[in-house]
């Protein structure tokens, strides 16, 4: 599914029902001016959850911040502009990544 988002202006939200191992992925793919790919994350329904950073890491980690347990999760991620390009991830109002 491709969905357009202005997260420049808005955070971007999404809820999942995804189980750990089921190998689903959450995959946010960010666009220059242009319209070329200029990055990404990823989430992973693994056996844990883990993380990459499209453009930046070729290796999923896991989050610094171990994210709910349960299977219902409303994730916001948050581009932060103020000081670099921040990307800053919640799930289920838990903060999980903050990561330049």
């Amino acid at each position: 599914v491709n969905i357009y988002h202005d997260l420049d202006n808005n955070p971007l939200w999404i809820k999942t029902n995804s189980k750990l191992g089921s190998g689903e992925e959450i995959y946010v793919e960010f666009n220059d001016q242009d319209g070329g790919e200029a990055g990404g994350i990823y989430i992973w329904f693994g056996d844990k959850l883990d993380y990459r950073i499209g453009g930046c890491t070729s290796n999923y980690k896991a989050f610094p911040t171990t994210p709910p347990t349960t299977v219902d999760k409303v994730w916001n991620i948050t581009l932060d502009k103020t000081s670099g390009i921040r990307v800053i991830i919640h799930c289920n109002g838990v903060e999980v990544l903050d990561v330049l």
